[in-house]
């Protein structure tokens, strides 16, 4: 189900870029069959294979991923950045936990907690379900830290949580420029401010 989820994503992402996807779109419907299978009964004791999925279809899927990989829209990151990433993570999560009120309620504390969380568990899984949600997460959490940052009133407080939002946000640097992803994150929190 997840990878369907990704896939509309991709396909949202293709097609505010410009390329046509309504052939991808089309077949959407038969690969969410397939995954769900519920055209056939699962405990009715087949005993040969079935075929899930058209021939057709298959390789209208396999086209899909390779178009996503041939325009780098799922990138993938090397093993010494997945791993400095990690501890960038560790030191988010240092000063999550270390923060309180009036800085971090609760509330936000345990969303930014559950953010790195589940960064850490993509990074664990990055082999098998690749960098998507891995990149989605830490772009969520680099944009929360940075809205904390701008809303602290000691000046050490907003330099500490910039500097560490960056630090999760960098790590895409070999991706993505740096200088795109700290100019996007502040530009989209002075929207969301005003």
């Amino acid at each position: 189900m997840g990878y369907l989820l990704q896939i509309e994503r991709d396909l949202d992402a293709m097609e505010a870029a410009g390329d046509v996807v309504e052939h991808y779109r089309e077949t959407l419907g038969d690969w969410t069959a397939a995954v769900f299978s519920y055209e056939y009964h699962w405990k009715s004791g087949q005993t040969q294979d079935v075929s899930l999925l058209d021939g057709r279809d298959m390789r209208l899927l396999r086209a899909l991923a390779a178009q996503i990989d041939s325009i780098n829209l799922a990138p993938t990151a090397a093993a010494d950045e997945l791993a400095q990433l990690r501890l960038k993570l560790g030191e988010a999560r240092e000063l999550i936990e270390a923060a309180g009120p009036p800085l971090l309620e609760a509330g936000a504390r345990r969303y930014l907690l559950g953010l790195v969380f589940e960064a850490d568990r993509c990074l664990d899984e990055i082999r098998t379900f690749g960098a998507a949600t891995l990149r989605s997460v830490t772009f969520e959490l680099g944009g929360a830290m940075h809205t904390v940052a701008d809303h602290a009133s000691d000046e050490n407080d907003k330099k500490r949580w910039r500097e560490r939002a960056r630090g999760v946000l960098v790590e895409w640097a070999g991706l993505i420029p740096a200088t795109a992803i700290t100019t996007t994150v502040a530009e989209g929190i002075k929207a969301i401010g005003s």
